[in-house]
């Protein structure tokens, strides 16, 4: 497991009672977002950044969410959230961490 990966994996919650944000977090709330199995679905995040979600359906049903930020640094830094991957099921909550963004929002999968 990478470390960006395991860092979003505390920063996430699914379906959880207590938020993994801080408590005076700014979060963007993009309520319900939906998705297309292996069909990349671009969100606006503001200043130029967009949150790109792929989704994967699963043997078991549930998705697997894999999301970046872009644009992609062109200084050679690395940015505090690069990409990250987790499981869950369609209409379970996201709260995750995007550097030094929050952002909210229920993954629904649409089907076909």
């Amino acid at each position: 497991m990478s470390i960006q990966t395991a860092i979003l994996t505390i920063m996430c919650a699914v379906s959880c009672s207590k938020s993994p944000l801080p408590p005076n977090a700014r979060v963007r709330e993009l309520g319900e977002i939906e998705l297309v199995a292996q069909t990349p679905k671009r969100v606006s995040l503001g200043d130029g950044k967009e949150l790109v979600i792929v989704t994967t359906v699963m043997p078991d049903s549930r998705i697997q969410l894999d999301l970046d930020v872009e644009p992609k640094p062109t200084d050679g830094k690395i940015p505090p959230f690069r990409h990250g991957q987790f499981t869950m099921r369609s209409g379970d909550h996201v709260e995750a961490s995007l550097g030094n963004r929050f952002v909210r929002f229920i993954p629904k999968l649409k089907t076909q």
